[in-house]
């Protein structure tokens, strides 16, 4: 049986921690800090620009810890820290040091949205699949802002979510194509963050 690259789906050369990888997106891994932090500062530069979203706090990008990488699927996540002294708090986006390039922009522009919603203490405990959707959403519109053609085929995420029967993220992504199709995705983006949205 052949298996598949999760990330690109040609032909699978290596599992690691539960992902399949093939020798191309292999070669093209975001494994060390200084090309980590350079792909974080241009997805941060999307929202600011793109999304006119002036942070309010610090975030930083980690490598995952291999005993989070054994526990699940995750390919990153979003933690806080401990308060600094100026009252700002720094949000560690903890990623995989094995993803190829593309994966590894997805991934960080994904969750900074749960850095942005969290720091607008719009937590949505009661409702995560618009904050998923919207987090989902945003993932593949900077992908495609920022002009990527290495393996596009394989960052058709929110498409693939759109299909989806799972009842947060599939549901979710639905939910936000549904809100920006109205009203765009500038003034979906600032009112999911307010919560100041109607359900659809």
């Amino acid at each position: 049986m052949h298996y598949r690259c999760n990330f690109c789906n040609n032909k699978a050369e290596v599992l690691r921690n539960k992902f399949y990888f093939c020798e191309s997106c292999i070669s093209i891994s975001v494994n060390d800090y200084a090309q980590a932090e350079k792909r974080a500062m241009r997805s941060i530069k999307y929202f600011q620009t793109f999304l006119e979203y002036e942070f309010k706090n610090h975030i930083k990008v980690k490598f995952m810890p291999i005993e989070k990488l054994l526990e699940g699927q995750a390919l990153g996540y979003f933690c806080y820290s401990e308060y600094q002294i100026d009252d700002t708090w720094i949000g560690y986006i903890l990623i995989r040091d094995d993803l190829p390039r593309h994966a590894f922009d997805y991934t960080f522009a994904h969750e900074i949205v749960h850095v942005i919603i969290a720091e607008n203490k719009g937590e949505y405990i009661d409702l995560p699949k618009i904050e998923e959707g919207l987090a989902d959403f945003i993932g593949r519109d900077y992908m495609l802002k920022s002009g990527r053609k290495d393996r596009m085929k394989r960052i058709e995420y929110a498409s693939i979510r759109a299909t989806n029967t799972d009842p947060i993220y599939g549901d979710g992504i639905r939910m936000v194509n549904a809100l920006v199709s109205e009203h765009g995705l500038m003034k979906t983006f600032h009112d999911i963050i307010s919560r100041n949205f109607k359900i659809v």
